[in-house]
């Protein structure tokens, strides 16, 4: 059998797309439709990038930072467990996942309408409240996110796609950035942010036409429980459950603490652009442009050595770059220090992302991965919504550059045991081979 990353040209050498040969029409669609997706996904994230930063030059507190960075992992980790549960007695999840993300990406175009017509000293309490409503919905897609591209890739397909889909994702998100953040420096203060947001819905709707279309195979439901099943004995049922799955546990207890230590420094880097670095809206989106290109280039490459050496050994060099991120960047003392830092941290953690979504759905049960994959989703939004919230209040006691370096201690701590849990996993299944067209 070929090589799963061989290619061969399909009569449309131009197509940035891949599709598997000898998969199904079902599987070639998928694989057409998620990519198409990843385009507009790319330009919502880099709009999604300037959120913060209008916040921040509006006079937004560090704690009001933190709490618009702990509203989507709060809205996650409050849903994981009945959405999970609910989902998992549903037919297919598809529609979950569309119409969340949709809903959930309108927070962007709002925002936009909230600077045009309210008053300036409310725009900031108002984009928290429609915030934290349109987090609810992007929870819904959040949860079924990696059992929805699972059932799209399939097992043999989860680097080869996943890797080209989020590489164009950024690759798109780079170029947006850039351009955005040339126009807000030209452009009159807050309008021209107000512009680029509600254009923004153009790229929802763009997204939501092409995931709405995914086919991913029904999964078997499971029936819901009866009504008289108290709440105590249910809690007990899923304890139970859960912990009967040990590699399950140890891999979520792991990644959780890790994303303790990313999330933490999340909110506190706008932070230190605007208030340390005295940024301009070009350099910082130059600085989204050097993260999304990177990472583009590091899905492409990450794939061939994540397959041929296994997740646990990616893990290693990749979880370290992540979490050694915010102690680099306070050593920066020069713009081209920070875009060297930003560019070794933005392709780390393309490889990371690959390593994990593999790891994780080899660590759910096969017949109950709807439900899992929200409990490790919830699990380590928790620590989203803790971790943003705990770095805002170190940085307020502290100063920003002490808080970072905490983050990335805790980051650190997770890096160290991230590779040791799933080091050794051998991919199951067989590889689809692929053209490009």
């Amino acid at each position: 059998m070929p090589s799963p990353d061989a290619a061969a040209p399909s009569g449309r050498r131009w197509s940035i797309f891949i599709t598997p040969r000898g998969g199904t029409p079902d599987l070639a669609h998928n694989w057409a439709a998620t990519q198409r997706e990843a385009l507009y996904f790319g330009a919502l994230e880099a709009a999604a990038a300037f959120i913060a930063v209008l916040l921040v030059r509006l006079g937004a507190t560090n704690l009001e930072i933190g709490v618009l960075a702990a509203l989507a992992p709060l809205a996650t980790f409050l849903m994981a467990v009945p959405f999970g549960s609910f989902v998992q007695t549903r037919r297919n999840a598809v529609p979950w996942y569309s119409r969340g993300r949709a809903i959930g990406q309108l927070i962007i175009p709002i925002v936009g309408v909230i600077v045009l017509v309210a008053p300036g000293d409310l725009v900031i309490p108002l984009v928290l409240i429609a915030a934290a409503v349109c987090a609810v919905f992007q929870a819904f897609a959040d949860l079924v996110f990696w059992v929805v591209m699972d059932g799209v890739a399939g097992p043999e397909g989860r680097y080869s796609l996943m890797g080209h889909r989020l590489g164009l994702k950024m690759g798109v998100s780079a170029s947006a950035q850039a351009a955005i953040g040339v126009f807000l420096t030209r452009a009159p203060f807050p309008f021209g942010y107000a512009f680029v947001f509600v254009a923004s819905a153009l790229n929802v709707w763009g997204g939501y036409r092409y995931s709405r279309e995914l086919r991913v195979p029904d999964h078997p439901p499971v029936p819901p429980r009866s009504p008289s099943v108290s709440w105590t004995a249910r809690v007990g049922g899923l304890w139970r459950e859960v912990g009967g799955e040990r590699r399950f546990v140890a891999f979520t207890s792991i990644h959780t603490l890790f994303t303790f230590g990313v999330r933490m420094a999340l909110p506190l880097l706008p932070l230190w652009y605007v208030r340390e670095l005295d940024a301009t809206d070009a350099f910082i989106g130059l600085v989204g442009t050097v993260s999304a290109g990177f990472t583009m280039v590091g899905y492409f490459l990450w794939r061939r050595p994540a397959r041929r050496f296994g997740g646990g050994r990616v893990l290693v060099p990749t979880t370290l770059g992540v979490a050694l991120f915010p102690l680099a960047l306070t050593l920066a003392h020069t713009d081209a220090m920070v875009l060297v830092f930003v560019a070794i941290y933005a392709f780390c953690i393309a490889g990371m992302d690959l390593a994990i979504f593999d790891a994780l759905m080899k660590a759910v049960p096969a017949d109950r991965s709807v439900r899992f994959a929200a409990l490790d989703t919830g699990a380590v939004n928790f620590a989203g919504v803790v971790a943003p919230i705990t770095g805002a209040a170190v940085a307020s006691a502290l100063g920003l550059a002490p808080a970072l370096v905490v983050a990335a201690l805790v980051g650190l701590a997770g890096a160290i045991g991230l590779p040791l849990i799933v080091a050794g996993r051998r991919p199951r299944g067989r590889h689809w081979p692929l053209r490009r067209g």
